[in-house]
């Protein structure tokens, strides 16, 4: 297979991790400052670098003589699509949006082996975003998305999940647990429900007391929060409801009644009966 040249613009997390990733099996990578004067024309330039430099960077890559002209341009901002690279299109180069959709929380820090990558552009963009993929052990996500729709979807898992563990984390300290212990715990358990959500799908990875329909762990769960985290408790009643929803979509069989799911639902709207009821049972 013929050897790639691959320029990296940007020097921040995505664009270190790539170029690391890249030259460990074996490819030709030079790592270059995003806001360099001097872009340098590769086979494959890759634009790791924040969305609204985008749209400049391609102007610059564009102004390029002919023959320092890069064969083809991909770039990683999730929210963005192909388009954002009007100028070099015009100009007759190749591009494609080509996402890893992973988290990037430090330069170099990422596994990329097994990560999906969103691909969508030129026919021949899209085939060298294709060659990457393959060189890393990454998984082509390919077909017709909305780019702003496509980034709320990863931005809600992977931010969002920071977001619960911080307050799960928060109760664990208020439990007495270490606040260093209780996040590697909780990173830990997460990666389980991680590998769940990818190997059996939804809602087959949902488990627990929502999707047994237990409305007394439930009761005591909130009576928790309301006393130790109350500013947790909103994103609790959220998060149990869209659990209700995933709860009710198992086959028959596999789901809790309907009465023991809508006693659940009852907890979460704060029925005092309810939470009465569930007290004499505990």
């Amino acid at each position: 297979m013929k050897s790639l040249d691959v320029v990296v613009l940007g020097r921040g997390k995505v664009g270190r991790t790539l170029a690391v990733a890249l030259r460990r099996v074996g490819v030709k990578v030079r790592l270059l400052a995003g806001r360099t004067g001097k872009p340098l024309a590769g086979e494959i330039v890759v634009l790791a670098i924040p969305d609204g430099a985008v749209f400049g960077s391609a102007e610059r890559l564009a102004a390029l003589p002919l023959q320092r002209r890069p064969r083809c341009v991909l770039h990683c901002a999730g929210a963005l699509g192909p388009e954002v690279l009007t100028p070099l299109t015009e100009a007759s180069v190749p591009v494609a949006q080509f996402h890893p959709l992973a988290s990037f929380a430090r330069p170099g820090g990422t596994e990329l082996c097994g990560v999906r990558a969103r691909l969508a552009g030129d026919r021949r963009a899209v085939a060298a975003g294709r060659r990457l993929c393959r060189l890393l052990g990454m998984v082509p996500l390919e077909g017709p998305l909305d780019a702003t729709g496509y980034h709320a979807a990863a931005a809600l898992v992977s931010n969002g999940a920071v977001a619960i563990v911080a307050a799960a984390t928060e109760l664990l300290v208020s439990s007495g647990m270490d606040a260093r212990v209780a996040a590697s715990a909780l990173g830990s358990l997460l990666a389980t429900t991680a590998r769940n959500v990818d190997v059996l799908g939804l809602p087959e990875a949902l488990t627990g007391p929502v999707r047994r329909g237990d409305a007394a762990t439930i009761a005591r769960h909130l009576g928790v929060l309301q006393r130790d985290a109350p500013a947790a408790v909103p994103l609790f009643r959220e998060l149990v409801a869209a659990q209700l929803t995933l709860a009710r979509r198992f086959p028959e069989g596999k789901r809790a009644s309907r009465s023991a799911l809508d006693a659940v639902a009852t907890v979460v709207e704060g029925s005092a009966p309810l939470r009465s009821r569930t007290r004499k049972r505990s």
